[in-house]
């Protein structure tokens, strides 16, 4: 018989519940977690599951920075391993041609090490977040070989 990886009472709809009130700005709110669990009885994610696997979650850059106060709790409290949604990506990090800017990505490092999280990184190379000066140069020419490399 195989071992199943996720137990058959998994909270999927809590999971999704949280996704969806972090994403619309609400949890400070919780009304629909405090239906389900009540705030004193909710576990953590990240101790529920702590035998198992870890929670993670994707943080920008106003949750690392704690501007937004709420989520970046939320995520403190609930996860244990985080993905940064953008700062890691070439337009963020490499705006411009001779120029390279990696404060966002350390605070997002340090908001991880500083909470005992699994740092993940983001795919460098992004269709979207491709910065603009790798395909045309100063003069709206395309970018030579050269300059790529």
């Amino acid at each position: 018989m195989k071992k199943r990886l996720l137990p058959l009472k998994f909270p999927w709809a809590l999971i999704l519940t949280l996704a969806v009130l972090m994403a619309n700005g609400t949890y400070a709110q919780q009304p629909v977690i405090q239906q389900v669990l009540g705030e004193e009885a909710r576990p953590s994610l990240k101790e529920a599951y702590k035998d198992r696997f870890l929670i993670g979650v994707a943080m920008n850059e106003a949750q690392f920075t704690e501007k937004d106060a709420v989520g970046a709790g939320l995520i403190k409290s609930d996860f244990n391993t985080i993905t940064p949604e953008n700062v890691m990506k070439w337009q963020e990090i490499h705006p411009e041609e001779n120029r390279y800017d990696f404060t966002a990505a350390d605070q997002y490092v340090e908001f991880g090490n500083k909470n005992g999280m699994f740092v993940i990184g983001h795919t460098f190379a992004w269709h979207y977040f491709t910065p603009p000066w790798l395909f045309k140069g100063a003069k709206g020419a395309r970018v030579d070989r050269d300059t790529l490399l």
